[in-house]
């Protein structure tokens, strides 16, 4: 599965599926009963961009179905 991406350096999108969720990850049920996830994503290969390994907080991920 292709996720989408943004260059901390260029402000660009990219998708690739060359990532992973990092151990430690966690789902938070907020006191209206909505859950987020708490996680950390990592690159496995660099950026097309920039070329550097980025990882992201699960909260900066981009929803593929909205507006890029």
């Amino acid at each position: 599965m292709e996720f989408i991406f943004s260059c901390p350096e260029t402000g660009k999108t990219f998708s690739t599926e060359a990532f992973s969720v990092m151990d430690g990850y966690k789902v938070v049920t907020e006191n209206n009963g909505t859950k987020r996830l708490e996680a950390t994503v990592e690159l496995h290969n660099p950026c097309p961009f920039c070329g550097q390994l980025h990882s992201y907080s699960a909260d900066e991920m981009i929803c593929p179905y909205g507006s890029i």
